[in-house]
């Protein structure tokens, strides 16, 4: 839409990747506020568990939206590639939430009504200014108008989100914070040491001959570094959701009454069509370079009041490239829009003030309005059709894989029977964490695969394109890679570890010749004296790679007093070094600060046991994400 912000997206590669994980967070965190119509509504799946469906599509979609036209208009032509990404990583958010109301109710947890009745009383946007429940008729109204879902189907979210707070309260309940963790948390900010330093680089130790036989006994001392995964050789036919969306029939009948169904994920917000002039400011700019921009505004402004024809002023003045050749035409915009406020202030076919941006200064001009409502059936028809097509198609695909599973009691007769039904055989090798190469990344296939024995037919597993059957023809245990395939890798790390030891024992002669004389050290082995400034536990130093259990036992161990010298490992080669300041732990300022580490160490361990909690569910409760809804994200 305006081209600034997008510049920054094409110029600064970091810029995208920051934004896209702020995406991600934000649809994340505001998954559990999409409210929509129960689970198991009559709308298509969009995530199930345990075969039931957890977001309905509808719901899906709906939420979806809602996140959806913000980031178009942040990201512009840059949104395209993010957006499978997101969407996934939305639906998978829901989907978890699922999961652990599923958990709760499984380990017996409940909402009381008084319980709910309290939340509902004390939910602070329920509360008006002076802090009071706003009273029922208007908790009833607002519901209505803000979610456009029943009061009960909201209350039900609600009672949802109780339960997710429960669960995670029992969770809470389980953590323990020592006092000596409370203390070594401290420590570890608070207690400084500084340091000159020499640096001796591995990679300027002169290279040394290894030998076969070095880099067999090397191989042989570190098999486990050179293990190859277990594997699987499998055979596998995929049932084709396209081929089954092109059987699929879809009536006009079914197309109304799934757009009855449906209305809430045909909704629209109230809209307003907005064409602008825009006179774009950098940020940053100088405030001489502001009012040349503000003043070209109000010009333009004079000449739009005056009767001039918006859209050839656009043309004529407007800056903004994607949309200065359509006579500055942004389409329907919504309440989020950067111009919302003051196009909302100013009536159809009027021009507004001259509104200042973060993209600069724009004049503007309301073109139409639309209210709030459902889409025309006839604007929406063809997402519709597509919609239960690949419904249709999931149906079909699924069916047919599930008759082709039960008709093989083993793999014996696989080939046979995939032959006789006119479905292409795959033979692949898979290893864990390395898809397949035709069926790309599909976790259920994989993590499936894995559990099965030689011999055994699977169920039908999702995969990107449809439906796949299985059989495991042989299973691989993990085990040394030969030596041939791997003497590259054992050659480079035997020189690695070799140029190391050369750089450890170079920094321990000339430790040993000048002790703490470090600019005579600096001297002997060609380098300069750095200063480290004051350093805490696992601060990494410059050129260094890193930290080693060594160096911090050197700076931080018992005993470590200023003047003391010595030559340790780094992993970029070694150090000889002397303490020139260290800061001990206080034990005044650790009780004075003392609570509020705890509270944040406690949030921390709560947060890590939350996700090692969600993981062990992920293993108890199978979740599918329905790829022909994620289908209509990509590209």
């Amino acid at each position: 839409m305006l081209n600034m912000m997008r510049d920054n997206f094409k110029n600064q590669p970091w810029l995208k990747g920051l934004l896209i994980l702020v995406a991600l967070s934000l649809t994340l965190y505001l998954g559990s506020y999409f409210f929509s119509e129960p689970a198991g509504g009559t709308s298509a799946w969009a995530a199930r568990v345990d075969g039931e469906t957890a977001v309905s599509e509808s719901t899906f979609l709906r939420a979806a939206r809602d996140r959806e036209g913000y980031w178009q208009g942040v990201l512009g032509e840059q949104y395209p590639q993010f957006r499978a990404q997101v969407m996934s990583d939305l639906l998978r958010s829901m989907a978890q939430r699922e999961v652990i109301i599923k958990e709760a109710r499984t380990m017996g947890l409940h909402v009381t009504d008084s319980e709910l009745a309290e939340y509902i009383r004390t939910y602070p946007a329920h509360l008006d200014q002076e802090g009071n429940f706003i009273g029922t008729e208007a908790y009833e109204q607002a519901i209505r108008q803000n979610f456009r879902i029943s009061v009960g189907a909201y209350e039900e979210q609600l009672e949802s989100d109780l339960l997710t707070d429960k669960w995670r309260s029992l969770l809470a309940a389980s953590i323990q914070v020592p006092d000596s963790d409370v203390e070594q948390a401290w420590r570890d900010r608070n207690e400084k040491t500084g340091i000159d330093y020499v640096l001796v680089r591995s990679q300027d130790m002169p290279d040394e001959e290894t030998s076969d036989s070095e880099l067999r006994a090397w191989y042989d001392s570190h098999l486990d570094d050179y293990l190859e995964s277990e594997s699987r050789e499998v055979r596998y036919v995929v049932f084709e959701r396209q081929a089954m969306a092109e059987k699929a029939q879809v009536t006009d009948d079914e197309i109304e009454a799934h757009y009855e169904l449906n209305q809430s994920t045909y909704a629209r917000p109230e809209e307003r069509r907005v064409s602008h002039i825009l006179f774009p400011v950098e940020q940053g700019a100088d405030q001489a370079t502001r009012d040349a921009a503000r003043a070209q505004a109000e010009q333009a402004l004079q000449r739009a009041s005056g009767g001039g024809d918006f859209a050839a002023l656009a043309r004529e003045l407007s800056q903004d490239a994607d949309t200065s050749g359509d006579g500055g035409d942004l389409g329907y915009i919504n309440r989020s829009h950067i111009l919302a406020n003051q196009a909302w202030q100013t009536g159809e076919g009027q021009v507004g003030p001259v509104t200042q941006t973060v993209l600069g200064f724009h004049v503007f001009q309301v073109t139409g309005l639309r209210d709030a409502g459902p889409a025309p059936l006839d604007e929406v028809r063809e997402e519709i059709v597509e919609a239960l097509k690949l419904r249709r198609a999931d149906e079909l695909a699924r069916e047919e894989a599930q008759s082709f599973s039960d008709s093989l009691e083993n793999g014996d007769g696989f080939s046979e029977a995939a032959e006789k039904a006119g479905l292409e055989v795959t033979i692949a090798t898979m290893s864990q964490g390395e898809p397949d190469r035709d069926l790309r990344p599909s976790p259920e296939f994989t993590s499936t695969i894995f559990t099965l024995e030689t011999g055994a037919v699977s169920r039908p597993l999702q995969v990107l394109r449809g439906m796949a059957v299985a059989t495991i023809d042989q299973v691989v245990d993990a085990k040394p890679a030969p030596f041939e395939e791997v003497k590259t890798d054992v050659t480079v790390d035997l020189m690695n570890q070799k140029l190391k030891d050369a750089a450890l024992a170079t920094a321990e002669r000339a430790h040993n010749r000048h002790g703490s004389d470090l600019d005579a050290v600096a001297r002997q082995v060609s380098r300069e004296v750095v200063s480290s400034g004051d350093l805490v536990r696992g601060q990494r130093m410059p050129n260094t790679g890193g930290n080693t259990p060594e160096l911090e036992e050197a700076l931080f161990g018992p005993g470590v007093a200023v003047g003391a010298t010595g030559a340790v490992r780094v992993p970029a080669g070694a150090l000889i070094y002397k303490i020139t300041s260290r800061e001990e732990f206080d034990r005044t300022a650790f009780e004075a600060g003392k609570a509020a580490l705890l509270e944040e160490l406690v949030t921390n361990r709560l947060r890590s046991v939350e996700q090692a909690a969600i993981g062990k569910l992920n293993e108890r409760y199978n979740t599918e994400l329905n790829p022909a809804v994620l289908e209509r994200f990509q590209g």
